[in-house]
């Protein structure tokens, strides 16, 4: 879900792979593109996960006041 007009906390969790990082476009920032969390900009985020093996990725997304979010990828 694209909400542009909220900036705030998103939480990320990454099973049968691995989170390499997690940020936004904000140009100037004290987080950490390490943590399993980020504050959005413009309401984005962006994860890069790499597979460890062949299955599935899932990530879980949540943020307060939005629903959260499920994606399975498929590695082969």
């Amino acid at each position: 879900l694209l909400r542009p007009d909220i900036e705030r906390r998103v939480d990320i969790s990454v099973e049968g792979g691995k989170l390499l990082g997690f940020g936004s476009a904000l140009y100037k920032t004290d987080d950490s593109f390490n943590n399993g969390h980020y504050n959005s900009y413009r309401g984005r985020c962006l994860a890069v996960v790499q597979a460890t093996d062949e299955g599935l990725i899932d990530i879980k997304i949540k943020s307060a006041g939005v629903d959260p979010a499920n994606i399975t990828l498929e590695v082969k």
